[in-house]
């Protein structure tokens, strides 16, 4: 699955009702180019994941799993920006100006842990530096704990509020992915929770 692929199939799961918009109102949502956004949606067609006339997803549980086994290594990796060792303190970014949208275990409920995942337009210096985080130093061994990845997606979910000043909760999707991508049990227990919703 492609990067600019995967971007509209997110798109497409997470706000479903996008299949009764335009194609350019769709590509729009996702970040990529109007072709990229048609010919995902023939993809799907022809791989039997839209209803006649493109009106609602099917099997969409598979496309789920599939989308999300394949978001690490592609669509993940390509939208990272840096990683980091650290307190999760998304406000400093927030309070730095910036819109932010935090995932993986600091935006799920009923688990606690030390790690997140962030979504923003770019790394700020500053913020990284008044948030007091540092490069690991894979020499010791030591695994980045905090991830910031580049925010691809638009959407209306701020009703007219661009979310600045504000910690936002990443979309549902992005947030199950992520607590997927741990490996850790309890992280991926949670996520069956929230594929159940999403499905």
């Amino acid at each position: 699955m492609s990067a600019a692929r995967a971007k509209v199939v997110f798109c497409l799961l997470q706000w479903p009702e996008l299949l009764h918009e335009s194609v350019r109102v769709l590509a729009a949502t996702a970040g990529v180019s109007v072709g990229s956004a048609q010919g995902t949606l023939s993809a799907l067609d022809e791989e039997r994941h839209l209803t006649v006339g493109r009106t609602r997803l099917t099997r969409r549980g598979e496309l789920l799993d599939q989308w999300a086994t394949a978001f690490p290594a592609g669509l993940g990796r390509r939208l990272e920006l840096a990683s980091f060792v650290g307190d999760p303190t998304p406000e400093v970014w927030a309070e730095a100006g910036h819109v932010v949208h935090a995932s993986g275990v600091y935006a799920a409920e009923g688990i606690n842990g030390k790690g997140m995942t962030i979504y923003v337009e770019r790394v700020d210096a500053k913020a990284v530096m008044a948030s007091r985080w540092r490069t690991p130093q894979i020499v010791n061994g030591e695994v980045a704990n905090i991830v910031v990845r580049r925010r691809f997606w638009t959407s209306a979910e701020n009703s007219g509020d661009d979310g600045r000043g504000k910690v936002l909760t990443a979309p549902e999707l992005l947030v199950y992915a992520d607590l997927l991508a741990s490996g850790e049990p309890r992280q991926r227990e949670v996520a069956s929770h929230l594929r159940e919703r999403l499905v």
